[in-house]
């Protein structure tokens, strides 16, 4: 129903989790989450479904310790489907000016989240029936069954949802662009030589945008309201 629930934690098993898994699963045209410790399987699922719906994800990494070789298969895997659209966050230096301000990567001297670390997960946000779970909990075993976490499960408020898809597309651009220049650098070019993608003076940029069954094309209708 519409309105307002509360989730909290530690809780005995992982229904919560599940729960979530479900919440995630019911979207209709699109779903957008943030991950700060790597995907857990419940919701990588999800992402792996044959469908038409959209499904944004920005993460802090792909994972971590003894999973994070497996874990960044299992991402890698997931970006080449064309409804899954991933930004994994970085720190990059792209001229001078970058290179001499050093950037704060933590508040703190150690800390184990660097660029990612809200929790939240939309559902539709742009449609009649928005859903937005967010809170304390990283979507993991841990924030379910050890930490002591909250969550809120907030249904039909269609002004959180846009507030929240505001966030998460900043942020989302943000990290997209970082990576983009990161993939320059480990191909071997040096930060000069990256060029960023100016506009065209034609409309031949149109094309993929409907090409059927593009990730393209999948955004056009989604944004578009289509």
């Amino acid at each position: 129903a519409a309105g307002t629930a509360e989730v909290l934690s530690p809780r005995r098993g992982l229904a919560a989790l599940k729960r979530y898994g479900e919440i995630a699963g019911s979207a209709r045209k699109a779903l957008f989450m943030t991950f700060a410790f790597g995907m857990h399987e419940v919701f990588k699922s999800e992402y792996r479904r044959n469908d038409s719906v959209l499904r944004f994800a920005l993460m802090e990494k792909e994972g971590n310790g003894s999973g994070l070789a497996k874990a960044r298969v299992e991402i890698a895997a997931l970006r080449r489907r064309p409804n899954v659209i991933v930004a994994i966050g970085h720190n990059i230096r792209t001229n001078s000016f970058d290179r001499w301000l050093g950037e704060l990567s933590s508040a703190v001297a150690r800390a184990n989240v660097r660029w990612i670390h809200t929790k939240y997960m939309l559902v539709d946000p742009l449609g009649a029936s928005p859903t937005v779970v967010t809170g304390s909990a990283n979507f993991s075993e841990a924030s379910t069954t050890t930490n002591h976490e909250n969550m809120l499960v907030i249904r039909g408020d269609q002004r959180v949802a846009d507030i929240y898809l505001g966030e998460f597309m900043r942020s989302y651009s943000h990290h997209a662009f970082r990576e983009s220049v990161q993939r320059n650098l480990d191909a071997g070019r040096s930060v000069d030589e990256w060029k960023p993608q100016f506009l065209k003076a034609d409309d031949s940029w149109l094309a993929p945008y409907f090409r059927p069954g593009s990730a393209l094309e999948l955004r056009r209708n989604y944004f578009s309201g289509g």
